[in-house]
């Protein structure tokens, strides 16, 4: 469960960065290989999480987590 745990709070993270981003029309890098996302490309998409999990799954890792 940790590895999960740890798995969610960076995807989490993550996601925060990629809508804070995107609301200010930065530019972006591709989170898997790490190259620059043109912004016609990337405001269109959302963000990919590295662990797809159902959103109930994802509640109960977050409620879960202890931050030690």
């Amino acid at each position: 469960m940790p590895t999960i745990q740890n798995l969610v709070q960076i995807d989490d993270i993550g996601q925060a960065e990629w809508d804070a981003s995107k609301a200010a029309g930065e530019d972006l890098r591709n989170i898997k290989t790490g190259r620059p996302v043109r912004l016609t490309t990337w405001l269109h998409q959302d963000f990919v999480r590295a662990l797809p999990l159902e959103e109930g799954a994802l509640e109960i890792a977050r409620r879960e987590m202890r931050y030690e």
